[in-house]
Parts: structure tokens; sequence; C-alpha cells
């Protein structure tokens, strides 16, 4: 094989030993040195091994954009169970290859390939071979780790929202200085994962007092009542629209021993009980929703069709209000009327 040909293989193996063993370690890649590019393409290798891909499948294509490689061909690899993928061109002189880099845009040669998450080679400014840190570099890097070590210890840290919530509140500002998009930073990663984690979910505390009340409210009444319980999840209709995204997070997969797991970067776990209403609410919401959905849902293909042509743009057709009245079951009062239903 020749060089080009044995780092394509190597690649499509994801195997980060063979590659050190090829490449070239007079050259830098994507501006870094060997040891750098490498280090993280193994972390995107192992993303990929971790979604249960043995190979990765090239498939070819070139850059178009204005990254400073127009014209200079490469591929898409895709792995091979999850679809998931990575763009990277190489610069190839005879059968020598002189760059790997990451190309933000990538026009490949097939467009009919299946793809689904993309996978991005990051190689922060401070890792390149050409870096000279300042002083205001250096001075933002130390604060960026006495940030984060106040959090973790060892790079781990079982959490409470006592923990976090007041040092999000102290670090806001900062954290919006550090993650600006178009200067990327390897040194600041650490502390930005972690602040970024943390704050995405934590956001979602501000429903606990609500859906406590929600919760308790629907305990007050006989769920096996269908006016009662129409009522209550029609109420609560707009919060649970709110939580859409926080259950991403609490996939009971991710769920070990009363802590949730919420970041890939940093072994990082929230204490589950701090989010117990919410949790709990979505639960019980979720299980009636659809059982009174299948009740009170029942129309043909053909009647859809009307009510999408008829229906106000503005009006949300997959939630129970709707329907109800459309079924002439909701009074002005908002009162529910139960009707027997056409079968």
């Amino acid at each position: 094989m020749n060089p080009k040909e044995a780092i394509l293989k190597y690649f499509c193996e994801m195997d980060i030993e063979m590659l050190e063993m090829v490449l070239d370690d007079g050259r830098t890649y994507d501006g870094a040195r060997k040891d750098v590019f490498l280090k993280r393409l193994n972390e995107l290798f192992n993303k990929f091994k971790k979604n249960n891909d043995k190979y990765l499948i090239p498939h070819n294509g070139k850059s178009i954009g204005s990254c400073g490689h127009n014209g200079i061909s490469g591929y898409a690899f895709v792995g091979n169970n999850s679809r998931n993928y990575l763009e990277l061109i190489f610069e190839i002189n005879g059968t020598d290859v002189i760059d790997i880099a990451s190309c933000g845009y990538f026009k490949r040669d097939e467009t009919d390939i299946e793809l689904r998450k993309e996978f991005s080679l990051r190689i922060g400014d401070d890792e390149k071979l050409n870096f000279f840190p300042s002083i205001w570099y250096i001075e933002t890097l130390r604060k960026c780790e006495d940030a984060y070590f106040e959090l973790l210890e060892d790079d781990v840290g079982y959490l409470s929202k006592k923990n976090y919530i007041d040092w999000l509140k102290r670090h806001e500002k900062f954290y919006d200085e550090t993650s600006i998009p178009f200067d990327y930073y390897q040194g600041f990663e650490k502390f930005n994962d972690l602040y970024c984690n943390i704050s995405v979910i934590s956001r979602f505390l501000k429903y606990e007092n609500e859906t406590e009340q929600a919760i308790k409210e629907f305990l007050k009444f006989d769920p096996s009542k269908d006016e009662y319980l129409l009522e209550w999840l029609m109420k609560y209709e707009g919060l649970i629209e709110e939580l859409e995204h926080f259950y991403y997070f609490w996939k009971m997969e991710k769920i070990k021993d009363g802590y949730l797991d919420v970041s890939e970067e940093n072994n990082v776990f929230l204490l589950v009980k701090d989010y117990k209403n919410l949790i709990d609410f979505k639960t019980i919401f979720d299980k009636y929703d659809d059982e009174m959905g299948r009740k009170y849902f029942l129309i043909s293909a053909e009647e859809w069709e009307i009510i999408e042509k008829e229906a106000d743009e503005n009006a949300d057709l997959s939630t129970l209000k709707f329907h109800l009245k459309r079924r002439g079951m909701i009074d002005e009062m908002g009162k529910v009327t139960i009707r027997e239903i056409e079968k």
C-alpha cells in the first residue's frame, strides 16, 4: 500500500495506533502537531464506536468554500451502524498525504447518502503549532481552570442544585466571554462544556413549583372521571410544551444511583431528586394525555384533511383542547361535558 491507501484504510478501521505509525511526524495536520491531531481524531472515533460502529465508509467529495481548502478532495466518513459522519479534506501530492483538515464547506459527490449526526474535528487555535499565548489567553485560561475546579474534583462531580445554582450565576458573564463562536480555544473547552451542560438542564428548575402544584391538583380528583381529567390536561398543555426539551435529559438509561448523567464530555451527574416534580408531572401527563388522545382524537384520514384545510392557521391540531372544542365538549367557561363518541 502507498501512504495514501494506508491512511485511508486505517481511517476506515478507526485504528489510531496504525495512523500514528503511518502519518508523518514532520507534518502538521489541520495546523496541529500529529499527536494533537490524533488525540482529537481518537475522541471522534470513540464517539463512533460508542454508537456501535465497527468501521467507517468513505464517500468522495471536495471543499467548495472559503475555508482555505477550496477545490481539495476529501471524504465523508460514515459510521456503518449509526450513519453519523465526519467530513475531512485530504491534501494529496502524488501518493503522499500532505494535510488532513476539517472543512465547513464540503460537498459530497453522492447526494443520496443516509446521514444522521455530523461529528466535527475541532482543533483549537491554542493547539496549533504557530500559536503564541497572549497575556489575555494565559489569564483567561487560569480563570477557566479555577471555575471548573470549583465544581469538579478529579473531573468528576455528583452535584445537587445547591452546588451549582450560585456557580452558574457568578460565572454567567465569564462564560459568555469565553464561548464566542468565532474563536475556539481548547483550553477553555472543559469549563465551557461544564457550564453549558449544567445550565441547559438547570433552566427547567423554574418550573418545579408549577409542576408541584399540577401534581397536587391531579391528586385531588378521580382520574377515571373524564371531565376532570380532560380539564386538568388542557390546563397544563402549555406547561408540557415548555418542558418539551427537558425530557431529553432524563432518559431512564441515564439515571444511576439517583443521579442523572448530563454530559458526554465531563463526568457530571446531577441529583435527580432536584427535578422530581418535573419528572413526576411528565410521567402522569404523558400517561393520561395518550389515553385521552386515543379516545377523543378518533377521526378518519379524510376528516383530518378537511380539518387541516378549515382550521385557523394558528390552531394547534395536536392539542386536546382543539379536538374537544371541535366535538362541542367545552363550554365558554372551559368546562368539559362528556358526550358519547361515535365509532
